[in-house]
């Protein structure tokens, strides 16, 4: 997915939010802005992947305030609060009868699971409220449905690529990653190799002790899975595995760009926070997607 003109102020504002959890004081936020907000004005353009830009813009503002993990306090409130969460999310997955309906029920709380993430539920710190929001979606339809077609496709597969997405999901992820197990497909799960942004990280992956059912990989240190440079063993895995399950918008904004090589086997799992990767998916804003790139 190509930057699309929307993408801007969004780029300007998430710029200051990492700013402000990077450092309390404001000549070095300034700073980081600026150079930040230098970078944007000259490499803004039609023809370059807003993860990409958002990957190096991120950096800036890292080198600047010379705090190399500014999300890390969110991070662990995030997986905290998902975790007192598991106990009502487990039960509806426990709700399901049949290796298919467990397949289903888990995926679409993995999708739900996309919805706690900094910046897009401002309510993110209130449990109360993100307890309410998860069990609404939850009962919510699908903007783009193919979970039926998921299933088929785990059920015929023998291993799994699970590309991560942000700290908090994970939790929910862990179940899916389970539930794929159980079904006796073996998981390969790729995290970022250092902090980016709010994504879950290789260490957070096993402090949650998913390196205990599934073999982990290196994703990289970008926002999505940038090609240039990725790890042999993750590019490897991308032109072998049977089924890639993608989560979030980073990854569907780079894995876009050369899904054609993946059809049939490349899966999206998020919600389309945004105008323009939800009018890239073709459903509304906020929709919930399931998709299987055929």
């Amino acid at each position: 997915m190509k930057l699309h003109p929307e993408c801007i102020p969004c780029m300007v504002k998430f710029a200051h939010r990492h700013a402000e959890l990077a450092t309390d004081d404001l000549n070095t936020q300034l700073k980081a802005l600026s150079a930040a907000l230098e970078f944007l004005a000259r490499n803004v353009s039609g023809e370059i992947v807003p993860a990409i830009l958002g990957t190096r813009r991120d950096q800036i503002i890292m080198e600047v305030t010379s705090n190399p993990d500014p999300f890390a306090k969110h991070k662990r409130l995030c997986n905290e609060v998902a975790a007192k969460m598991l106990v009502d999310v487990k039960r509806a997955l426990r709700g399901a009868k049949g290796e298919r309906a467990r397949l289903k029920s888990a995926l679409k709380i993995a999708i739900v699971g996309n919805s706690m993430e900094f910046g897009f539920m401002d309510h993110w710190s209130n449990e109360v409220a993100l307890r309410k929001e998860f069990r609404s979606l939850l009962a919510h339809k699908l903007g783009h449905d193919d979970l039926e077609a998921i299933v088929s496709k785990v059920l015929d597969s023998k291993e799994v690529l699970y590309l991560t997405d942000n700290a908090g999901e994970i939790v929910f992820d862990k179940l899916l990653i389970e539930e794929l197990k159980g079904a006796g497909v073996k998981p390969f799960v790729a995290a970022k190799a250092s902090p980016v942004q709010d994504d879950v990280t290789m260490a957070e992956v096993r402090a949650l002790g998913i390196h205990r059912i599934a073999k982990l990989l290196s994703a990289g240190e970008s926002v999505g899975i940038d090609l240039n440079v990725a790890s042999p063993e993750l590019l490897r895995k991308l032109e072998e595995a049977e089924l890639i399950i993608s989560k979030g918008m980073g990854n569907y904004e780079t894995l876009s760009e050369f899904e054609g090589k993946l059809k049939g086997r490349l899966v999206y799992l998020l919600r389309a926070k945004c105008n323009p990767v939800a009018g890239a998916l073709g459903v509304e804003r906020g929709a919930l997607v399931a998709k299987l790139v055929v």
